[in-house]
């Protein structure tokens, strides 16, 4: 599914980034090469009142946003793509 989703868009998976909120699904990502971000906010800032998983894990292996609007402030960061 990830590289299939890559390919359609020509875009190579080392300069892709992969965000949510489950640690498994950035694994899955991170397989094939797929930078992963984990959102730790519980509510969903594109769909107002959707809620996201309660009981988020965060074990450190990814780095970590509390609000979509943080991405672009990591993805400028000197080694966040290396």
């Amino acid at each position: 599914m990830y590289l299939h989703a890559l390919e359609q868009m020509g875009l190579p998976p080392e300069q892709t980034v992969f965000v949510d909120d489950w640690e498994p699904n950035l694994d899955g990502a991170a397989d094939f090469g797929i930078h992963g971000v984990l959102i730790k906010s519980k509510t969903d800032a594109l769909l107002p009142g959707q809620r996201f998983s309660e009981n988020i894990v965060d074990s450190g292996k990814y780095p970590g946003i509390n609000a979509i609007e943080e991405l672009p402030d990591l993805l400028t960061k000197k080694d966040f793509m290396k």
